[in-house]
């Protein structure tokens, strides 16, 4: 043989290799396909029934809890990991709305003139929001646009918003919204927004309760906006007397990856909370405590810019006034 048959030969050989490998390649990828699809399968055909028994199931059993002391009475602050169904990390804070010196702080809008009339307020991180405002809890609220890089750009407010009884953004009708009424008492509603005189007005996304009934829709609840995601979302008792708040980190592989709508809407139920609202969530979930020194601190993980610990500018947050000592 000569060389130059060898080396045909040789080429012909590699050449075979890599159809072979191609191949072999081409038919792993076929059978994940088919594996993701059977998956995807047997979960749509899952009931939401189904879907939220199995949530209830485990939601109410975290592989750790413990309690955050800070500004008690009226906060109850505590910390959950869960193991299954997925890693994650949640923070829970029930504030009782009864006790004196318990008071709301809003996002104040501003009037811009010129190309920047449309928009509502001036854009902030909750850190930033917190700092400023001299709050003891603090959590990003409604959606928005545009995406803003730095603070105190223009945004516009996504639903109805209002504060002391000033109405600056006009109702989303696919949206509801907290209600803060004069004397303090807080609601939570869907659309269309009530008719009565409003007051303090904070704008959120879909009802995940409602009249202690799961609010959660099966279409939603199938959407990739329904699926696995960092969350911040509020509860309210059936008298209006207790505001819980969740917020969930997630997009974190291994070490929090997120709740779904559904799964969130049965952590509130299990709280004992008769109407629930998501608020805005994703990169966007942040929750800040004040500090026993007064300093304000991030205690969720959030991933404003993508990565973990980065904070996103929001047109739209919340705070609240707590009696007390801060957290140690």
């Amino acid at each position: 043989m000569t060389s130059q048959h060898a080396s045909v030969l040789a080429r012909l050989e590699q050449a075979r290799f890599i159809r072979r490998a191609a191949l072999a390649l081409a038919m792993i990828a076929f059978a994940a396909r088919g594996l993701a699809q059977q998956t995807a399968t047997s979960q749509s055909a899952q009931s939401l029934e189904q879907l939220a028994a199995e949530a209830r199931a485990w939601v109410a059993a975290p592989a750790r809890q413990s309690a955050l002391e800070a500004f008690a009475p009226a906060l109850d602050l505590r910390y959950r990991e869960y193991d299954a169904a997925r890693p994650l990390r949640l923070w829970l804070a029930k504030i009782d709305l009864t006790q004196p010196g318990v008071g709301f702080v809003l996002t104040e809008p501003t009037a811009f003139e010129g190309p920047d009339a449309p928009y509502d307020t001036r854009c902030a991180n909750t850190l930033e929001f917190a700092e400023q405002r001299h709050t003891q809890l603090a959590i990003n609220t409604s959606a928005f646009r545009p995406f803003r890089g730095s603070a105190g750009l223009p945004m516009d407010v996504v639903g109805l918003a209002a504060v002391a009884g000033r109405t600056y953004s006009e109702p989303d009708e696919r949206f509801g919204a907290l209600y803060v009424a004069q004397d303090g008492r807080v609601s939570l509603k869907g659309p269309p927004p009530p008719q009565d005189a409003l007051w303090h007005v904070v704008p959120g996304f879909r009802m995940l309760l409602d009249d202690g009934r799961l609010a959660v829709a099966e279409g939603v609840a199938r959407s990739r906006f329904g699926g696995v995601n960092p969350r911040t979302a509020v509860g309210a008792d059936r008298a209006s007397h207790t505001l819980w708040v969740v917020v969930a980190d997630g997009r974190q592989p291994g070490v929090s990856e997120g709740i779904t709508l559904v799964e969130l809407a049965c952590l509130f139920e299990s709280l004992g909370c008769w109407d629930a609202l998501n608020l805005d969530g994703g990169g966007s979930s942040t929750l800040v405590v004040q500090g026993a020194d007064g300093s304000q601190r991030v205690l969720n993980t959030p991933v404003g810019r993508g990565a973990p610990g980065t904070l996103r500018q929001v047109a739209n947050n919340l705070g609240l006034r707590l009696p007390g000592d801060g957290l140690r």
